[in-house]
Order: C-alpha cells, then structure tokens, then sequence
C-alpha cells in the first residue's frame, strides 16, 4: 500500500457508492482504542489491495450490502470488534477474493467473528482465513448462509473460548464449500472444524470428513527424518 489513512475517529473513513469506484492500495489503520465507528461501508464498487490493521469497534469494520461488491487481495489483520458484529460483513450478497483475513478478535455470540456472509449472492474465493479469535460462544471463521460458494479457501488455527459446541465455519442453508482446507480449527473443547446443517461440502481436506458429499479427505500429518 503507498498510503496511509490513520484515524482516531469515530465515523466511518468512506462510502463507496458507484460500481466504477475504487479504492486501492492504502494502508488502513487507528490506534487499536474502542470506538463506535466503520472503516467501508460497501454499496458497490471495489475495495483492492489494502491493509486494514488496528481497528477496534463496535460496528461491522467492512460492510457489503450489495452482490455487487469486490473486496480483493486486501489484508485484514489485528482488528478488534465487540458485540454482534464482525470484522467482514455481506449483508446481503459480496464477493471477498484473495484477501487475508488473519489474527483478528471478535467477542460475537451470534455470528462469526472474521467474516459473516447473511444473504443473498455470496462469493468467497482465495483467501486465508486463519489465527483469528472468537472471545465469546459463537463462530470464529466464517458463518456461511442463504446460498454462499466458498472455493479454494484455507481456513486454519482459529479459536473459540467462549463455547464447546460452536465450529470455525458454520455453514447453512446450501451453501456450497468446494476445494478447500478446513483444519486445527477449536474451541474449548477441542478442534472443531465445521459445522453443517444444509451445506454441501465437495473435496475438502477437513476433519471429521463430510461423508455425504463428495471427494473429501482428512489432513495427513507427515514425520520426516
């Protein structure tokens, strides 16, 4: 990123409300104090190869609200957010590609704390989703419903400490999970990967293999030497 947008505010930075605007390339970042505020909300257009670090807040950092949205190639890393919301909301519909969405904290008992797709047209595609941290009892990677398609993600090391139940990835309402890595997700009770109730899971590596759909497999632990 070439340029640095710091704030210590409680508003949102921007609105990007056309679908030829564009953002890209800043470095995105506060002061790590709780606030009352939003980094983007999203009616369309495309946010592109930012690094968004250090907010801490009470609202949804990244709003989505239309199927229209890009949000690509962006790093998302060291945020905090507080109550029911999360660091990546599409509400309804949006298209999160590429990006990494990595060591950030929620303290969510509904949604999940990393990236929440609600409705509509969802497309999560190419990103690593990992490390982050739900202090409360509900998701801590993705919460996928109403028609999600999440291809060629790699979901690991994320945490739940406030639950014994709640999965990384709960995925719902047919959503589809293809090709991707599931893996050292836990609460506390233990890993807990994923959680299905109408999804269809198709050559994932995760553990407990998602028997019902088809070319799953379990990780392999490989000792050399």
């Amino acid at each position: 990123a070439d340029t640095t947008l710091f704030t210590k505010s409680a508003i949102s930075l921007f609105t990007l409300n056309h679908k030829q605007a564009r953002v890209q390339g800043f470095t995105l970042a506060s002061d790590h104090v709780s606030r009352s505020m939003r980094v983007a909300y999203l009616v369309s257009g495309t946010l592109a190869d930012c690094d968004i670090h250090d907010f801490y807040s009470t609202m949804t950092l990244l709003l989505s609200v239309d199927a229209s949205v890009m949000i690509t190639n962006c790093h998302i890393h060291a945020n905090e957010t507080s109550g029911r919301v999360s660091c990546v909301s599409l509400e309804p519909g949006g298209n999160v590609m590429n990006c990494r969405i990595v060591g950030n904290t929620g303290n969510n008992d509904t949604y999940g704390a990393a990236l929440y797709c609600y409705s509509g047209t969802c497309t999560i595609r190419n990103n690593l989703i990992a490390c982050n941290t739900n202090k409360s009892s509900s998701v801590s990677a993705v919460y996928a419903c109403n028609g999600t398609t999440m291809d060629n993600c790699t979901i690991v090391g994320n945490r739940i400490n406030g639950s014994a139940s709640k999965a990384a990835v709960v995925a719902v309402n047919g959503c589809k999970i293809r090709n991707c890595i599931i893996d050292d997700n836990a609460n506390t009770g233990g890993i807990c990967n994923w959680e299905n109730t109408a999804a269809m899971f198709s050559h994932c590596c995760t553990t407990p293999i998602p028997v019902a759909d088809a070319g799953n497999f379990e990780p392999v632990t490989l000792e050399l030497g």
